[in-house]
């Protein structure tokens, strides 16, 4: 058991143990999703500790001033031990009270002492009205004067709500948070809006067509809270259905369907490259936002979304070039026309191996290039100008060509056929598998 006497600040939806050292609010048992603090000031407790579980960081403390000013204490203190939550235990509310600008004291009343009846169990309260207040809460279509109060001197606070939706390109995704701007009618004003999800993260915005498309809606929509004093806005807090229901299992959804979407889509005009890496295949069309490799996938990981999500025909195959054969040195390309396939390098003793093998394809193409012969980098640029032959002229006309003239001769090209893919009875996989071995010296 421990007894020592700490100040802690609260700010920011964050406690501080001095000027660098919080945890987050959240982090505590403060209902902090039915009250907020006074902004206006900064407001510091001194707390009793009462006990430190030391397997998780537990630190229990008692509030013994719930306005404490000597702040000489919080700028010198620094804590031992990394704390991950704070319990305080039952409040004092007649002490807690001031210090919120609001509250719904019914959904946190059990964590309560002192408590004195007079006061409301909902109250927003203006940072400067008097406590003596009037609460009138008013549907969308009320009236927002307010007459006939027998104390002219008492602040009233109004409260009113609207629903409204805005489309997901007005929207920025930020991290933790969904910003948009909506000009509010009923105050004949343009307000700043924020919605938070702990599970989005600014790279999203890149992306919001699929958010939209897995969502099924193009617009988001939104119910706004408004609180009055004196007929003067004093704050505002918005949710939205939509943006919750922006989830991990939602994101792995939205997750899928790009990576589905890039084995269709077309490689633009303007772009002469045949050969992308995962970082190049999420920017070729712009047309539906999908901008840039958001979800950091590796080319492994792109192909084994495929293998899992689509009926392939050529999966054994595919999966054994990836695993089996691709080089550790280097990354697999794609290519994404006439059909969606992957690159694969296998590295023999003597040669490299580029071997192209589309999804749901009917045959392996290998070209071979001596090691010392060229870099790397080069032996790639190779394969690139071969594979875009292939897409002029067709792959018929291009087998014909390197048999018959002296097209590509200072490559060994070599096709691998998958056969009886459609018979029940014989698994021709091994003789595929033994002819690739063969292949790579």
């Amino acid at each position: 058991m421990i007894s020592k006497e700490i100040l802690l600040k609260i700010k920011n939806d964050k406690i501080w143990f001095n000027d660098t050292d919080f945890i987050d609010i959240k982090q505590t048992d403060i209902p902090i999703e039915y009250l907020s603090f006074h902004s206006h000031r900064d407001i510091f407790w001194k707390v009793q500790m009462k006990e430190f579980d030391k397997t998780s960081n537990k630190l229990c403390v008692e509030i013994i001033n719930y306005n404490y000013n000597d702040l000489a204490i919080f700028l010198s203190q620094k804590p031992k031990q990394e704390i991950k939550y704070l319990e305080f235990g039952k409040f004092n509310w007649a002490c807690l009270e001031p210090v919120l600008s609001s509250y719904q004291r019914i959904k946190f009343i059990n964590q309560l002492t002192n408590i004195n009846d007079r006061h409301y169990d909902y109250k927003p309260i203006h940072e400067n009205a008097v406590k003596n207040t009037d609460v009138i809460e008013f549907s969308e279509n009320a009236n927002l004067q307010v007459e006939n109060f027998e104390n002219k001197s008492e602040s009233i606070v109004a409260k009113f709500e609207v629903e409204f939706a805005i489309h997901f390109n007005e929207s920025v995704f930020m991290l933790g948070y969904v910003r948009f701007s909506k000009y509010i009618k009923k105050l004949n004003q343009t307000l700043d809006f924020k919605i938070t999800n702990e599970n989005i993260l600014t790279e999203f915005d890149n992306i919001k067509y699929w958010f939209s498309k897995k969502l099924k809606t193009k617009k988001i929509r939104v119910k706004a809270t408004f609180i009055l004093i004196d007929n003067q806005l004093n704050e505002f807090s918005a949710t939205s259905k939509d943006i919750d229901n922006i989830d991990q299992n939602l994101i792995e959804g939205v997750k899928v369907q790009r990576t589905l979407e890039i084995t269709k889509s077309i490689r633009p005009k303007e772009v002469d490259k045949a050969l992308f890496t995962s970082d190049d295949i999420y920017s070729l069309d712009n047309a539906n936002d999908l901008e840039g490799n958001v979800f950091k996938q590796t080319e492994k990981d792109i192909l084994d979304m495929l293998i899992a999500k689509c009926n392939v025909r050529n999966k054994r195959e595919l999966t054994y070039l990836s695993g089996s054969k691709q080089s550790l040195n280097y990354r697999i390309r794609f290519t994404n026309h006439p059909n969606f396939g992957f690159i694969f390098l296998a590295e023999g003793e003597l040669n490299n191996h580029f071997i192209w093998e589309l999804l749901n394809s009917h045959a392996t193409y290998i070209w071979t290039i001596e090691k010392g012969e060229k870099e790397i980098e080069l032996q790639y640029k190779r394969i690139e100008a071969t594979i875009n032959t292939i897409l002029d002229c067709g792959r018929e006309k291009y087998k014909r060509a390197y048999r018959t003239t002296n097209q590509d001769n200072d490559l060994i090209f070599n096709v691998v056929y998958h056969k009886d893919k459609g018979s029940q009875f014989i698994d021709e996989f091994p003789k595929w598998k033994h002819r690739i071995n063969e292949l790579i010296t």
